[in-house]
């Protein structure tokens, strides 16, 4: 973007009213409730699991961590790719 602009990506409108035209917007709605196996809501032992079954990782392979700003705590793992 050029500095001094800005843009809405998104309205939440049916339209999307561009100069001279618009253009109807049919588009599903979603309802996000988690990743995978895991949900919002989850303990940190049932997203453990949840990872585990998801990703066939181990316990140890799961990392956990903070985030002092929001008040949350994240967990998530890695797993060897071969190329």
């Amino acid at each position: 973007m050029i500095a001094g602009t800005s843009a809405i990506l998104y309205s939440g409108r049916n339209t999307c009213e561009c100069p001279g035209q618009s253009i109807p917007i049919n588009h599903a709605k979603y309802e996000v409730t988690g990743f995978r196996d895991a949900r919002f809501g989850m303990t940190e032992t049932e997203v453990r699991a949840a990872v585990k079954k998801s990703f066939a990782v181990k316990d140890a392979d799961i990392k956990t961590g903070a985030n002092p700003t929001e008040g949350t705590c994240a967990s998530g793992a890695s797993e060897a790719r071969e190329e």
